[in-house]
């Protein structure tokens, strides 16, 4: 629900933020006509709607999307933009429950940047642990542990 927090607009770390709202909300509008007077899906829509115009505007749209695939754009402070594809897996014994895989095309600029930003957590993780009290700082200014 922060996607759609509108005291966040230019704080946005998504470089194509429409496109992707669009996608996440054209989903929701797939999964709420499976189940309308589902009581979770109705506080959901209804918050989102009291909470951002954005999220008003572009429900509104009625868009209805059934992806099982697309891209999302990561903007990572100190790594970069990271876009990764992303693929949808139905979880048997479970309707309408999905695995969620992010993957990076091999050998792209945005594997490299996700090599990176996995040495970075794994660098921080060990700091970290040898040092428990210690505070550790990212590269954007902000604190880790």
């Amino acid at each position: 629900m922060r996607k759609f927090d509108d005291t966040l607009t230019g704080e946005r770390s998504c470089p194509d933020w429409e496109r992707q709202a669009l996608d996440y909300i054209g989903m929701m509008r797939a999964a709420v006509a499976t189940d309308p007077t589902h009581p979770r899906a109705a506080a959901i829509v209804g918050e989102l709607s009291i909470r951002s115009a954005q999220f008003r505007r572009l429900w509104a749209q009625h868009d209805v999307r059934e992806s099982v695939s697309g891209t999302k754009a990561f903007r990572i402070p100190g790594v970069g933009d990271i876009v990764l594809a992303w693929d949808t897996y139905p979880l048997p014994g479970n309707p309408g429950s999905v695995m969620l895989v992010f993957t990076a095309e091999p050998g792209s600029a945005d594997a490299d940047r996700l090599q990176l930003l996995a040495s970075l957590h794994a660098t921080r993780s060990a700091l970290t642990n040898q040092h428990p009290s210690r505070t550790v700082w990212t590269a954007a200014g902000r604190r880790v542990g």
